[in-house]
């Protein structure tokens, strides 16, 4: 269900022709969240990766 819900999403911005379902994930597996002191923190997002999930919506927090 999830490979459709992105697959919608690309869809919806007309970004299929741009990304496959395989590229968006791998532009996703490198954001790494990192716990210090008990504190959950988003780690150091790429340009691209930023760029791809600003066009489609997305919020990574």
């Amino acid at each position: 269900m999830l490979v459709y819900k992105i697959y919608n999403k690309l869809h919806e911005k007309d970004l299929t022709k741009k990304y496959s379902i395989a590229d968006f994930l791998d532009y996703l597996k490198y954001i790494r969240k990192v716990k210090i002191n008990n504190v959950w923190y988003t780690g150091e997002i790429t340009k691209a990766s930023q760029t791809l999930l600003d066009k489609l919506d997305i919020d990574i927090t």
